[in-house]
């Protein structure tokens, strides 16, 4: 098995343990986070793409919306704002599906 595939695998495990114990123990998800973006880093590896805007890049935190991160969503400018626990703000566009908007429009 390439040493690639392998690393991948164990981020993606790392990351899943982070969410798990996001809650019970955030200094254990904390230390998973960092421990998979050291891999990453190490190895050349990216982040999957679902996980990459689910922890804070600063403090390791794994967010969890209402308990660790406030998300607020700006409609004019389509924009998310996390505001994550140790007070860093994170700013994400977003974009409508065509598929939503042509069963939007078909409503109408």
């Amino acid at each position: 098995m390439n040493i690639k595939a392998i690393v991948r695998d164990r981020i993606v495990y790392l990351l899943q343990l982070a969410k798990e114990n996001a809650k019970t123990h955030p200094e254990r998800s904390q230390r998973y986070v960092q421990l998979a973006l050291k891999l990453s880093t190490r190895h050349k590896v990216r982040i999957p793409k679902k996980f990459k805007m689910s922890f804070c890049k600063i403090c390791y935190s794994y967010w969890i919306p209402g308990y660790n991160v406030k998300v607020k969503i700006d409609k004019k400018n389509k924009i998310i704002t996390y505001t994550c626990c140790c007070g860093n703000r994170h700013r994400f566009k977003y974009k409508r599906n065509d598929k939503q908007k042509v069963a939007n429009e078909k409503d109408r």
